[in-house]
C-alpha cells in the first residue's frame, strides 16, 4: 500500500465518521414552513409562549389539519396558527399580538424591526426567521379605501411573507406564497367573488 492510498483511506475515513456523527446529534428544531408536523411540534414544545397551549384543530378554509395558540401573560397576547397542506407538512405560519387591553392585532408587527411587536414576534420565531422578514423584498402591495397598507407581500430569502399592515404576518413557503399572492389578485379584481 502506497502513501497516497492511506491518505485517501483516512481521509474516507474520516469524512464517514463525520457523517455518522452528525446523523447521530439532534439538531434543534425551528419553525419553518415546508418542515413536517413532526419538526413543527418538536419545535412548538421547545418554545415556552407556545407548547404546552398548542392546540390541534381543522382549519375552516382548507379542512386541512392546523394549530393554533391563543394566549396571554403579563399583559400581552399573542395568537399564534401553523397550517398544514393536508400531506403531514407545514405550509404557513400566522402571528398576530397585543400588549396591553387591545385586541389581539392591535400591537404591529414592523416589517422594519421596529417596535415591542417585532421584539416579541423575533423572541418566539427565532432570530434568523425574523431577520428573513426585516430583510424580505416587497414584492407586491394590495390597498383598499381604508387601509393604503392593507396588504404587502414580501419575499424572503427563505420564505414569503404577508404583512396584514402590521396587525398579522404570515409566512410560507414559497409554493404556498405564489398561491395566496394569486388568490389576493383575484378579489382585488372581483371582491364579490372571495371567501376571505
Amino acid at each position: 500500500m502506497n502513501a497516497t492510498s492511506i491518505v485517501r483511506r483516512t481521509a474516507l475515513s474520516g469524512f464517514v465518521g463525520a457523517m455518522l456523527l452528525l446523523g447521530s446529534v439532534a439538531l434543534p428544531a425551528r419553525a419553518l414552513p415546508g418542515q413536517t408536523t413532526a419538526q413543527f411540534l418538536g419545535w412548538a414544545k421547545s418554545i415556552p409562549n407556545l407548547g404546552a397551549t398548542l392546540q390541534k384543530e381543522t382549519d375552516e378554509l382548507s379542512g386541512w389539519p392546523a394549530y393554533h395558540v391563543l394566549k396571554g401573560d403579563h399583559g400581552v397576547t399573542w395568537d399564534f396558527r401553523a397550517l398544514t397542506d393536508g400531506k403531514g407538512t407545514i405550509r404557513e405560519e400566522r402571528f398576530m399580538m397585543a400588549s396591553g387591553p387591545g385586541e389581539v392585532g392591535s400591537e404591529p408587527i414592523n416589517q422594519d424591526g421596529s417596535g415591542y411587536g417585532f421584539t416579541f414576534f423575533a423572541a418566539t420565531m427565532g432570530k434568523a426567521v425574523a431577520d428573513d422578514f426585516r430583510h424580505a423584498k416587497l414584492v407586491a402591495p394590495f390597498s383598499n379605501s381604508k387601509d393604503p397598507k392593507a396588504t404587502r407581500f414580501y419575499r424572503g430569502a427563505r420564505y414569503g411573507w404577508e404583512d396584514d399592515g402590521g396587525r398579522m404576518v404570515h409566512l410560507f413557503t414559497f409554493r404556498w406564497f405564489a398561491t395566496q399572492i394569486a388568490t389576493v389578485e383575484r378579489c382585488a379584481k372581483n371582491p364579490n367573488g372571495c371567501s376571505e
